[in-house]
């Protein structure tokens, strides 16, 4: 272990994990918590009304809300668009854009948003990746009778 200044208040203290003092992290945890709590309380509050409840930068708020920080209640927090400045939740929208301009980017970058199932059964639809696939089996099988479990026996 070093020693090192808390990024927080400067004091000196032996850093293991994290660049901030046991004080200054047990008082960001209990903030975390009440700030969890307004939010529960508080649906649809904006990011604006909890950084002037907590005298916390909106800027590191929305770094909290993106990292995951208040969990479950990510989705009760009010954000801006980066690029309309429309009002979303964590319901509607896409990192820092709604879903309106995240399509308008994808669209203007040349981008392709997969299909909702793609991740599912691995789907690829790049001319290349379908130019590997073996071709499709011949029709030329013949069914055999007797089987267990009630399917077919195919044989060659």
């Amino acid at each position: 272990m070093s020693v090192d200044n808390c990024k927080r208040c400067g004091r000196l203290f032996q850093r293991a994990l994290h660049p901030m003092c046991p004080v200054c992290l047990e008082f960001i945890q209990k903030q975390k918590m009440a700030m969890f709590d307004f939010v529960q309380e508080n649906p649809g509050v904006s990011i604006e009304e909890i950084s002037q409840r907590f005298d916390i930068s909106t800027k590191e708020i929305e770094s909290m809300l993106f990292s995951g920080a208040f969990g479950t209640a990510n989705q009760l927090i009010k954000t801006q668009c980066a690029k309309c400045k429309c009002e979303m939740t964590a319901l509607n929208r896409v990192g820092y854009f709604c879903y309106s301009c995240n399509t308008r980017v994808e669209k203007e970058a040349g981008v392709r948003k997969p299909a909702e199932d793609d991740h599912i059964i691995g789907i690829s639809t790049s001319p290349a990746a379908s130019a590997n696939l073996p071709p499709p089996a011949s029709h030329s099988r013949r069914e055999s009778k007797g089987s267990s479990f009630g399917f077919k026996r195919i044989s060659n």
